[in-house]
């Protein structure tokens, strides 16, 4: 964890100084990241082409459809990994791709994302499903619960910032709570996707960002339950079989 931890800071002060250059241009007031005194005298072109090679170069592609098909289609094997040493930074990676893609789709572009964070809930999620599956297969764990942890973990590390005076009035979810909204469509995207086979991924993932969106008040009210986990999974579960 300390070698991936250190790998996804680094990234994360890269886009935090391009993320302030952004803000600073457009008259916004900046949020404080990790590195960011230090960075932010570097141009946003610069930045900017260091990560799309970078991400080219590990994914093979930094186009949001691609970013889409290739974070999506892995979740599944993903599974297999619960409770060994590989989880963790395949899911950051995995899933900082696939919320980037999620928010180009809803048309927000330039919102940070720390992979860091996204270590940090693959850890979380990590920890309970080994020991939700001792004695048992990891693929025990319904698509709809194991996508149910993932948005929770998800809303607990908070990846996905937003600068307050950056969002205009809307009621829209996905500019007004934009972490929990992307964490939402996130999970009904992976317990859709894993627990159907067929699926178009960009559709996928278009239908459950609309579906999250309707579904906003209901997944709030889960998430205030005793148990958020299993509620959340009945939402899911519910919901999965309209994602086309």
């Amino acid at each position: 964890m300390l070698r991936t931890g250190l790998k996804f800071l680094i990234k994360d002060a890269i886009r935090g100084a391009r993320h302030t250059v952004r803000q600073v241009s457009r008259g916004s007031a900046p949020l404080d990241f990790p590195g960011r005194s230090e960075l932010t005298g570097l141009a946003d072109t610069m930045l900017t082409s260091i990560e799309e090679t970078v991400v080219a170069w590990r994914y093979g592609s930094d186009q949001t459809e691609d970013m889409i098909r290739e974070a999506l289609g892995g979740y599944e094997g993903l599974r297999t990994l619960i409770g060994k040493a590989g989880f963790e930074d395949r899911f950051a990676s995995r899933t900082y791709r696939l919320a980037k893609g999620i928010l180009l789709r809803r048309g927000l572009d330039g919102v940070y994302l720390s992979e860091f964070a996204y270590a940090r809930a693959g850890k979380m999620i990590n920890r309970q499903l080994s020991l939700e599956t001792v004695g048992g297969a990891a693929r025990d764990v319904s698509a709809a619960r194991f996508a149910a942890v993932v948005t929770l973990a998800l809303v607990e590390t908070v990846p996905v910032v937003v600068s307050t005076d950056a969002t205009p009035p809307t009621t829209d979810p996905f500019r007004t709570q934009t972490n929990l909204a992307c964490a939402s469509a996130t999970g009904l995207a992976i317990a859709a996707y894993v627990s159907r086979s067929g699926l178009n991924a960009v559709e996928c993932v278009d239908s459950a960002g609309d579906l999250a969106v309707a579904a906003f008040p209901r997944i709030q009210r889960a998430l205030a339950t005793d148990e958020p986990v299993a509620a959340l999974a009945m939402i899911f579960a519910e919901l999965a079989p309209f994602v086309p």
